[in-house]
């Protein structure tokens, strides 16, 4: 049985397209590894990982067209963005489906960084928001997401926190603004650790704040929803012999709190009306990662 048979005949109604490129043993029965190493070429030629790539992406109402590409010199395509038909013809030699214009086709082309995660489906996900992260569709879903948790930092917790477009918080030029500026991207992860929901805010491990947006993109696309825990009334930043020593304190009676946790409420519904405006504008364009 070929392998888009399986999928086609094992699963229903899920991802659009799958297909990975370069991952088939050659004449010496070995597997070449180009961008991506062994490990992962034993993964993504198992129909078990077709299968869960499917089961994954089942919830998301997104016609979503994925290859996973080991080829010669792919690691320089790493988070390459947008790119044309023609060039990914020409420079990757990859020939799409013939409805490419009916899907976003996102082609991943290594797992640089990341060689010891496994690539699942959450890190598809994730990465497929570093490629498409310089549009200026996308800077509408961020500033909107940063306006309102600079809401709830400056109203709540009594810190003011400004964004530049990208998403990074705002600094001057001298050591003090750089201190601070770094102070409020530290009270910012860690505020996400307390109302985030997805596996880094959890484990407490975002790497910096710029990577909730991806992060929030990807619950979105593999649940279809974002869902935000309550606001803490102390979210803790530094400890000091068991208790907390710094940290973020909400201020106001208990009933100020529920007004700020109906605004994170509501940047649940409003995320996926932004997300899905961007998306939907994405339809027929190809990125590559």
């Amino acid at each position: 049985m070929k392998f888009r048979e399986f999928i086609e005949k094992e699963v229903e109604e899920d991802l659009e397209y799958y297909k990975s490129v370069g991952f088939d043993k050659g004449k010496e029965g070995k597997f070449k590894p180009h961008s991506f190493d062994r490990k992962h070429g034993a993964l993504i030629r198992s129909p078990a990982y077709a299968k869960r790539l499917h089961t994954k992406f089942s919830k998301t109402k997104w016609p979503f067209a994925i290859y996973i590409a080991n080829i010669p010199g792919g690691r320089k395509f790493l988070e390459r963005g947008e790119m044309q038909l023609d060039d990914v013809e020409k420079q990757l030699g990859i020939e799409l489906h013939d409805d490419y214009d009916d899907h976003i086709t996102v082609i991943y082309t290594n797992n640089t960084g990341d060689q010891k995660v496994p690539l699942t489906p959450w890190i598809l996900a994730h990465r497929f928001g570093h490629a498409i992260r310089n549009l200026p569709e996308w800077n509408d879903v961020v500033t909107h997401v940063n306006e309102k948790l600079a809401y709830i930092m400056r109203k709540y917790y009594g810190t003011d926190v400004k964004f530049n477009r990208d998403g990074f918080i705002s600094s001057g030029y001298g050591d003090d603004d750089r201190r601070r500026s770094q102070d409020n991207e530290n009270k910012l992860k860690h505020f996400m650790h307390s109302v985030g929901t997805f596996k880094s805010a959890r484990d407490r491990k975002i790497r910096n704040f710029p990577e909730i947006y991806y992060e929030l993109l990807a619950q979105y696309i593999l649940t279809g929803k974002i869902r935000f825990n309550d606001l803490q009334q102390l979210v803790p930043i530094k400890y000091a012999w068991g208790n907390v020593s710094h940290g973020l304190r909400g201020r106001g009676p208990e009933g100020d709190r529920d007004y700020y946790n109906g605004i994170l409420k509501d940047l649940e519904e409003s995320f996926v009306e932004y997300a899905d405006d961007f998306l939907n504008s994405l339809i027929g364009r190809i990125f590559v990662v």
